[in-house]
């Protein structure tokens, strides 16, 4: 039995299968287990960064960045615990929207730094972490309406 790849996969060079496909339990476990262990990675990997990212004058992106690049790791793991699948999705998108505002800091720390050490990896990997979320986001509110009448 051939399951359909998703983004996920593709971007992961094909170590899982999307979240929402017919995953076994184990699967999906491990999915959240490795995508757990994947934003806390990117989470310190943007604290070392905001090390050598320094002066008064920008406090105000460190602060903004570091906020938001802790915030996906934890909304995750909190959407991983939620109670409906409802509160999933409703987690997903704020895991989503935190994802893509660290998109945007890491944007603004490159044009301010275009040479600081690890910028345009940590900024590709904000990249991938949105369309993986976003495919995640997706694919669980096309599961929604199919099992819920009136669901928009």
């Amino acid at each position: 039995l051939r399951r359909p790849i998703c983004l996920c996969a593709s971007l992961t060079g094909g170590a899982h299968f999307c979240y929402n496909t017919a995953m076994t339990k184990e699967e999906k476990i491990r999915f959240r287990g490795e995508m757990e262990a994947r934003t806390l990675k990117f989470a310190a990997d943007v604290a070392a960064l905001l090390k050598r990212f320094g002066g008064d004058e920008n406090r105000n992106t460190r602060l903004q960045l570091a906020k938001s690049s802790t915030s996906i790791g934890a909304n995750y793991r909190e959407a991983n615990r939620a109670e409906t699948v409802s509160d999933f999705l409703h987690k997903i998108g704020i895991v989503l929207k935190e994802a893509d505002e660290t998109h945007f800091w890491l944007g603004l720390v490159l044009s301010i730094d275009p040479e600081i050490k690890d910028g345009k990896r940590l900024c590709d990997e904000s990249i991938e972490l949105v369309k993986i979320f976003q495919s995640i986001k997706t694919k669980t509110r096309a599961y929604l309406r199919s099992h819920k009448e009136g669901w928009c």
